[in-house]
């Protein structure tokens, strides 16, 4: 909210000033950031849709993906799903590191196929829906990787042993997606 004041405040300040009923003036892009008044929207309206840089999103752009994660996740109720579960069935020919990975270029045509997504379909909720759980075992190999430095030897051992400290229910239940590490170290077996 962009004011201090609530709907209820409005109709409060008319009734005792014996004046028209307003409304707060909603964001027209977003709908998710109230004003009590016009010059009030004109003032904090800059900030609430200025982008600070490529990486920190505007107040608006993050209401939108938080109303679209809102959608996605009444879709996959409404479906009978408590919980979104998804982890890339293909195993990578070689090893790339993961220090900066770009979750949608990563993920995005995996997802597309596996659940048959039209190119129309926006991706952002599922990207974020699916990293809930791919975010265990991509933080698993990039702590490896800094670990490791630049000795790569690490990927082509035939067996890796991991342990996950303090694992609970969110392990246990997600455990299938601790494959990701194999499918992403094709020279590790086991």
């Amino acid at each position: 909210m962009a004011c201090g004041r609530r709907d209820r405040d409005l109709c409060r300040g008319a009734v005792r000033n014996n004046s028209p009923r307003r409304s707060l003036i909603s964001c027209p892009t977003c709908c998710m950031t109230f004003y009590c008044c016009t010059a009030h929207q004109e003032a904090i309206q800059g900030l609430h849709t200025s982008v600070i840089s490529l990486e920190v999103r505007s107040q608006c752009q993050i209401n939108l993906e938080i109303h679209a994660d809102i959608m996605f996740a009444d879709i996959i109720v409404r479906d009978g799903i408590n919980s979104f579960f998804w982890a890339p069935e293909r195993t990578k020919q070689t090893w790339s590191s993961v220090k900066k990975p770009d979750w949608m270029n990563e993920f995005a045509a995996d997802l597309r196929r596996h659940f048959r997504l039209h190119n129309t379909v926006q991706l952002d909720p599922w990207i974020r829906g699916a990293s809930v759980a791919l975010s265990m075992p991509m933080s698993i190999l990039w702590a490896l990787e800094i670990l490791n430095g630049a000795d790569e030897g690490w990927t082509r051992k035939s067996s890796l042993t991991i342990h996950v400290m303090g694992a609970h229910e969110l392990e246990v239940i997600n455990g299938q997606i601790f494959e990701e590490i194999l499918h992403r170290l094709p020279e590790v077996k086991t």
